[in-house]
């Protein structure tokens, strides 16, 4: 009786009644095996979901006929299923947690008999981690505590050889980071948990990390994947005191078991506990955050408003949850409010010429108030051309006479168009700088500097009348402006 209850035992097994176990994720699509190349002419496959052995996909070989029963079971498997009409295989495409289950193939001729436990891994189970370069990263098993029989093995981007295993069997722990370049001297194993960290981690370890978790003991695997993407440096934010601002975890929410804390160089200045729904900002015992420091409860992201210099150095976030940890950095540098460049030499330029001009108003007031013609003035920067017009056509027996200042003596004395003379006078020399209009009697000064500055008189004679004219020429000395090296001007960074 007993031989004959073994038999049966071990018949049962190798046709498949306890099935082949299959993990997929949420949105994938599977396939599962017939193992046959080719159907035959006479037979006939039916493929069955569930414990009541429901109909869902068949093929007739001898009536030439594929059958797909989508529209059973509430339309569970509506536009879902694809079979091969060749082989027999089934296809469950874009799966869901409602196609888990039980997956039966049988044929009339009775030599295909086969079970898939298909299992199907929600979309929040793949978690998804985003760091930094630079930072390090933990991927949590969400075991308190290995037992005696357990195996622990990480694998990267779906090889076939793992980086990193656990064997608490034989008590040994393995690093496989010699086979794989990328991952020499940054990989650590937790003996207690099997948790994975990844120090000083590169955009090259981005990707998918699978852990394996079995146990002879229970009889099954627990399976787990990680989706880490890597990217970017160190954050570094400049900004102006007075200015905020924000350091992002990346977070779009806080999950339930997650525990944030932020850390300005060694200290702790906010949390958020989610599990003891604690949201917490530490600014009392450090006067350069009291009443600066906000947290975004959803995001864990931390603002600093109003920021000085004091607020200057290193911050850190790590955000812990039982399935992984995530490290980041940020230097944030506030610089002293000081003006721009454009600021600064508008003002300097605005004081000159208010200056200038003042001085030069004060100074030769009293001499315009005495005139009697009417003073035209004319404002020239050092260094420029200035030209005084007569506003008059010169006749051929017309005589022009150019003074300058206090002098009596001319500086330019010319009669029709051929007698020309130039002077200078005392203390000032006009040498090369003057050229006088044959046509108008216009007078220009070149290279002008400010000891030509003052009161320059015409004289028009000739036809029986004389005209006067007068021009006030004011000369701005150059002001070369340069920022001192010293000064640094800075502009906030936006993130």
């Amino acid at each position: 009786m007993k031989d004959v209850l073994l038999f049966f035992v071990l018949f049962f097994f190798m046709n498949g009644a306890f099935g082949e176990s299959i993990s997929v994720t949420e949105g994938d699509s599977v396939t599962l095996h017939t193992a046959v190349l080719e159907i035959q002419t006479d037979d006939v496959l039916q493929w069955r979901f569930g414990a009541d052995g429901v109909l869902i996909a068949q093929i007739n070989r001898a009536a030439n006929k594929s059958s797909i029963y989508d529209d059973v079971l509430n339309q569970r498997f509506r536009s879902r299923l694809k079979l091969d009409n060749q082989t027999g295989d089934l296809t469950v495409r874009n799966i869901r947690t409602e196609q888990s289950g039980l997956y039966e193939i049988t044929n009339t001729k009775q030599t295909i008999r086969k079970i898939f436990n298909v299992s199907c891994v929600a979309v929040d189970a793949v978690k998804s981690v985003s760091v930094l370069v630079g930072d390090l990263v933990t991927l949590q098993t969400g075991l308190t505590e290995l037992q005696r029989d357990d195996v622990i093995r990480w694998r990267f981007e779906h090889q076939n050889s793992p980086i990193a295993e656990n064997n608490r069997q034989t008590r040994k722990v393995f690093k496989y980071d010699d086979t794989d370049e990328r991952f020499r001297h940054r990989l650590k194993l937790d003996y207690l948990t099997g948790s994975l960290t990844i120090r000083n981690i590169g955009t090259s370890h981005s990707g998918l990390y699978e852990v394996d978790i079995s146990t002879s003991s229970r009889k099954h695997t627990i399976h787990k994947t990680f989706n880490v993407t890597v990217s970017g440096e160190m954050k570094t934010v400049s900004l102006i005191e007075g200015e905020s601002v924000t350091l992002r975890t990346d977070d779009t929410e806080v999950q339930n078991n997650d525990l944030i804390l932020w850390m300005f160089r060694d200290t702790v200045i906010a949390e958020i506990n989610k599990t003891a729904q604690i949201f917490y900002i530490y600014d009392g015992d450090d006067e350069r955050f009291r009443d600066k420091l906000k947290l975004n409860n959803q995001t864990g992201s931390l603002t600093i408003t109003k920021c000085k210099t004091s607020n200057s150095g290193l911050y850190e976030v790590n955000i812990d949850s039982n399935r992984h940890t995530v490290h980041q950095r940020f230097i944030v540098t506030v610089n002293e409010r000081r003006p721009s460049s454009g600021e600064i030499a508008g003002i300097v330029g605005a004081l000159l010429v208010f200056a200038t001009t003042v001085a030069i108003v004060i100074y030769y007031r009293w001499k315009i108030s005495k005139l009697k013609y009417e003073v035209k003035s004319v404002v020239v920067s050092e260094g420029g051309s200035v030209t005084l017009n007569s506003e008059t056509k010169i006749q051929t027996n017309d005589s022009i006479v150019w003074k300058f200042g206090k002098e009596k003596s001319p500086i330019v004395k010319c009669k029709g168009e051929t007698d020309i003379a130039m002077y200078d006078v005392p203390d000032v020399s006009f040498r090369d700088r003057l050229d006088v209009d044959q046509q108008t009697g216009s007078l220009t000064i070149s290279n002008i500097t400010t000891q030509h500055a003052g009161l320059y008189k015409l004289k028009i004679s000739g036809s029986g009348k004389t005209s006067f004219k007068r021009f006030m020429v004011i000369v701005l000395e150059s002001a070369e402006f340069r920022v001192p090296e010293q000064m640094h001007l800075f502009q906030p960074v936006r993130e």
